[in-house]
């Protein structure tokens, strides 16, 4: 029986550290938990390099990824990794620090949980140290040290910037013995867009490129974007490998298509949703183009004046956005119709997709756009690039903008504002076409690796049409 195994190594990194995921890890997640759903544990496994025991480890992936919204506690938890993790030392440093303001005593009681941790683990919620969700402490899936993988199976590396050196010599092994390595490639942006990157990101990014080519006989890309970004990359360097594409799906996961019964979880979302506002979705970085849109928003309020809705940013901060607080720190109009929720929950999402205006999403590079399909799948109009792979997404359902001419930004976003008829066409549009689902994607991906040629994907670009 030919197995599958998903390197998870990037998420759990990430788990480490970080209670949510990002829009890379919730693709990884969320394509390994349906492919265990359909195949089972014993065809699709994951292996991830143990920070801890200094070991590469395979396991079943059934059960790892089956939460309708991914939690970073059940993850580690499910792979004997939590008690060590970030996110529990963080608990615990915020418990001793109510529990005291000694900070003697504050020491002495994170001892004592790190120990309750290790023997009770299911104590820290009655000592109230962690959320429901952390302290239910899920069992441990059962695992194993993986040194050596058999010829006929395949391997599919997820990570986005790195792949892990020890987890890399695994995976040389298997290829110099005749095996299969597929790379799945979200983007070449850190390598084309350098200046939208920290300097160490770009570095890093463009060593895994190099290292890449060594191990990897076929790139998987979620775009034809990235695919021809990546054919190009390889042409420079005289090499040749498959690559194919496979694009990522419009469905919001776990929620029905068009849904408008979904209520607000927060007080804040609660508020907002309100209110008249258009949505951008996404981390707050340089290259999600917020300074762009605040412009654009200037422009706005110039023409429009207390008609214009509240710009709601839904996402993490990422790097590099000095220029975005600053602008809003000198715009005191500017600031009033503008609203940032951090790191917002599934939940929080879902509410705001349903509730907006429409959306926007003018970002300057992408591997994909995530937000732009999960808008149409709420029925909900975006006003988005040209550039890159954002124009694959939903075609003409979508009307798309220069991202560098603020001016053309507002103009577009005044005209869905003030014509109600043509939003209400674009709406109508969305509803009736055909829309990509995660089951799809986990589907042709499999069908790629396991070499079901017939059955790989074959729709082009754009992915959403009537």
């Amino acid at each position: 029986m030919r197995r599958i195994y998903f390197d998870i190594t990037d998420v759990v990194t990430f788990a480490r550290k970080n209670s949510r995921v990002s829009g890379i890890q919730r693709v990884q997640a969320r394509l390994v938990g349906l492919l265990a759903e359909h195949y089972g544990g014993e065809v699709i496994r994951c292996l991830y390099w143990d920070f801890l025991k200094g070991c590469c480890y395979e396991c079943s992936a059934t059960g790892l990824f089956e939460s309708k919204e991914f939690s970073a506690e059940d993850l580690l938890s499910k792979l004997g990794l939590f008690e060590e993790s970030g996110i529990l030392g963080s608990a615990i440093r915020k418990h001793a620090k109510a529990y005291s303001r000694n900070s003697l005593v504050q020491f002495f009681r994170k001892i004592y949980l790190r120990l309750v941790a290790k023997i009770d683990p299911q104590r820290l919620i009655a000592m109230g140290v962690s959320a429901p969700r952390t302290a239910s402490m899920c069992a441990t899936v059962e695992r194993k040290p993986l040194r050596q993988l058999v010829v006929e199976d395949a391997i599919v590396l997820m990570g986005a910037h790195r792949l892990h050196r020890q987890v890399r010599r695994l995976v040389s092994d298997h290829r110099l013995r005749g095996g299969e390595v597929n790379q799945v490639i979200y983007d070449l942006l850190p390598h084309h867009w350098p200046a939208y990157f920290p300097s160490r990101l770009v570095s890093k990014y463009r060593l895994f490129l190099r290292q890449s080519i060594q191990v990897v006989t076929r790139y998987i890309c979620i775009s034809e974007n990235t695919r021809r970004d990546m054919e190009s990359y390889l042409q420079e360097h005289a090499m040749h490998r498959d690559v194919v594409s496979l694009p990522l799906a419009h469905e919001f996961a776990g929620v029905s298509r068009n849904a408008r019964d979904v209520k607000a979880t927060s007080q804040q979302v609660a508020r907002i949703v309100e209110s008249r506002f258009i949505l951008c979705v996404g981390t707050l970085e340089i290259r999600k183009n917020g300074v762009g849109l605040l412009k654009a928003w200037q422009h706005l309020i110039h023409r429009l004046g207390d008609r214009v809705p509240q710009l709601v940013f839904a996402g993490k901060r990422g790097w590099l956005t000095e220029k975005f607080d600053s602008l809003l720190a000198c715009d005191v109009a500017l600031a009033n119709k503008v609203t940032i929720l951090e790191t917002p929950t599934d939940s929080d999402l879902v509410a705001l997709y349903q509730r907006c205006l429409f959306t926007v999403y003018p970002s300057l590079a992408e591997g994909w756009g995530l937000p732009i399909g999960e808008a149409a799948w709420f029925g909900k109009y975006c006003v988005t690039s040209i550039t890159t792979s954002m124009p694959e997404v939903c075609g003409d359902l979508a009307d798309s903008v220069d991202p560098y001419n603020h001016e053309q930004i507002a103009a577009v976003i005044e005209r869905a504002i003030d014509d109600d008829a043509y939003l209400v066409s674009k709406e109508e549009a969305i509803s009736k076409a055909h829309l990509r689902t995660w089951s799809d994607v986990a589907e042709n991906l499999y069908n790629v690796v396991a070499g079901n040629h017939i059955k790989t994907f074959q729709e082009k670009a754009p992915y959403a049409a009537l």
